[in-house]
């Protein structure tokens, strides 16, 4: 039994490594739905509607996955209530495996959901999703907790898609708003792709001149 988190930045390649993952499995034998199965946010349907998909080398790869818009929604998918307890439904009694992507849109629930999941009933769980959000902070959400609980966590780097290519590891999300950096105080939850967010090393992580990170602990020292 165990808990895996791949987080990261935009582009770090957290859904490809899932979809080795997946590809892995399908290799070895295993039926989607039956030994395995994908879950997705509902509100990422960049491409498409139960599907989760990644760029490689050699173009597309996607799997089918299924839309949840919650933790809730996602325990009851494949469990039924019993007596005291939530026991794998008739048709997912050989489940091997559970993935969770865009585990940062799912509420704080999650983390409990995907606990019982493993400890409870024996499924191995991978989550990918960001740790950290377009301010370069903690992700609001299930993410801490699950990097808490995780047995295994893996932290992808991008490659920095600054001006001029600084050729730095990227471990953060910029956003670009009509061409100009996001302002610090921007919504926080916003699905996009390469038209909205580049990864960015820290040094090139950036915020709108008018609307800048607040300097720390300020309102302690002003007079």
């Amino acid at each position: 039994m165990t808990i895996e988190a791949s987080v990261g930045s935009m582009f770090s390649g957290k859904t490809l490594d899932m979809l080795c993952r997946v590809i892995s499995k399908e290799k070895g034998g295993l039926e989607w739905g039956v030994d395995y199965i994908i879950f997705n946010h509902g509100s990422d349907t960049r491409y498409g509607v139960n599907v989760i998909a990644a760029h490689a080398n050699e173009g597309k790869i996607q799997a089918p996955a299924v839309a949840v818009n919650d933790s809730f929604e996602l325990l009851n998918h494949i469990c039924d209530w019993v007596d005291d307890g939530w026991c794998l439904k008739e048709g997912f009694k050989g489940l091997r495996d559970l993935f969770i992507d865009e585990a940062q849109f799912f509420d704080d629930d999650l983390v409990q959901v995907v606990d019982y999941i493993d400890r409870v009933l024996g499924v191995d769980v991978m989550v990918a999703g960001l740790d950290t959000d377009f301010r370069g902070e903690p992700f609001p959400g299930p993410i801490p907790g699950l990097l808490a609980v995780a047995d295994k966590v893996i932290k992808h780097k991008a490659g920095c898609q600054c001006v001029g290519k600084c050729g730095n590891g990227a471990t953060r999300t910029q956003r670009i708003v009509d061409g100009v950096s996001a302002g610090y105080h921007d919504e926080i939850f916003f699905v996009g792709a390469e038209e909205a967010y580049e990864a960015r090393s820290k040094g090139h992580h950036e915020f709108r001149q008018d609307d800048p990170k607040p300097v720390p602990f300020t309102d302690r020292f002003s007079k």
